[in-house]
């Protein structure tokens, strides 16, 4: 695996990370996050995972490293945010749980966005460092 790491604002401390799989022939897309911090929050504004390689481990690997790359900018980071985004019967909010996400409002309220095709669940979550 590789990890190809791109300062898409400075001004507004944005990158874009892409997670690389390495055969000997050719690199395969495995999947990117984009990640900023303002003062001592860190916050994930996506993370995507091709969906063949989705239950293969590669999102909690791009999802730490995407972690440790805000700490690694700041070192006042005191916790990390992001908007968790689903279907109403998906496990995207459980997949962020089993990394150490929370649900930010109190009884893990949610607020609901239809994109035309689906009705999803939108929850803000949250991870202390």
């Amino acid at each position: 695996m590789r990890y190809n790491i791109k300062t898409i604002s400075k001004k507004f401390n944005i990158i874009k990370i892409s997670l690389y799989k390495s055969f000997p022939w050719y690199e395969e897309l495995i999947g990117h996050s984009v990640v900023g911090y303002t003062n001592n929050i860190g916050n994930i504004h996506n993370i995507n995972i091709e969906t063949i390689h989705q239950k293969e481990g590669y999102g909690s690997k791009l999802l730490q490293y995407s972690e440790d790359i805000l700490k690694e900018k700041n070192k006042d980071l005191s916790h990390i945010r992001l908007t968790c985004c689903e279907p109403i019967n998906g496990s995207l909010k459980y997949f962020y749980n089993k990394n150490g996400y929370i649900c930010e409002n109190p009884n893990c309220e949610y607020d609901n966005y239809d994109d035309g095709v689906n009705l999803n669940h939108v929850t803000p979550m949250i991870k202390k460092i």
